[in-house]
């Protein structure tokens, strides 16, 4: 009798942990679930024939344009204007201004969005979970290091860009120093313009190449 009642009591302790399990489960399955409904290809630019202008307020300006390499892998060429011989920034002094070039890549896995620059890769955006790792530096100047940012996406709306709407996703990500100090940097992507946060530069038109 005392065994009967000790593995009625048992099974009911068992059933009440594999309930828990179950919600358990269930609640880590909504937390990987996707967060906004967007496809990456769509944010993938600038788009082939398309060049962007930039500038920032010390007078630099920058010209992005792109083209498609093989497996669907987007080549996009950016174009910093306004240094001198030395490197140093001159304003208003047509005389002497050079450009330096820099390219990196797009490409899409699943529903990521991965960058390529200077060796180092990472993602851009990705639709399929809450959050991931990037390198620290990865946005700044593209530089690999022993910090990792978690990165996440903000929002995903409707934008009006020089009279155009566009989908934009804002993607903001955090990173700790030695310090434990947090550091946080954003970026936007759009739709068929690609990445548009470069520092401080705005874009100031859209324009089509002939």
């Amino acid at each position: 009798m005392i065994q009967e009642v000790f593995e009625k009591a048992l099974a009911k302790i068992n059933l009440h942990i594999v309930v828990v399990l179950i919600v358990f489960s269930i609640l880590i399955v909504g937390k990987q679930t996707i967060a906004f409904d967007a496809n990456p290809n769509e944010f993938v630019g600038p788009k082939p024939g398309l060049l962007l202008k930039s500038s920032n307020s010390s007078g630099l300006t920058v010209e992005v344009h792109s083209e498609w390499l093989e497996d669907n892998v987007l080549l996009v060429t950016e174009v910093f204007c306004g240094f001198s011989h030395n490197n140093k920034i001159k304003k208003n002094t047509p005389k002497g201004y050079r450009s330096i070039s820099s390219q990196y890549t797009l490409k899409v896995e699943e529903q990521k969005l991965i960058m390529e620059m200077a060796g180092v890769e990472f993602t851009l955006i990705d639709f399929a979970a809450k959050n991931w790792t990037v390198p620290g530096k990865a946005y700044g100047n593209f530089e690999s290091n022993s910090f990792l940012a978690i990165c996440k996406i903000t929002s995903v709306s409707e934008k009006q860009i020089l009279g155009e709407q566009r989908r934009v996703a804002v993607v903001q990500c955090d990173t700790k120093n030695q310090l434990l100090e947090t550091t946080s940097v954003t970026w936007e992507i759009a739709s068929g313009l690609g990445l548009l946060s470069r520092g401080d530069y705005t874009l100031t038109s859209i324009e089509k190449l002939k």
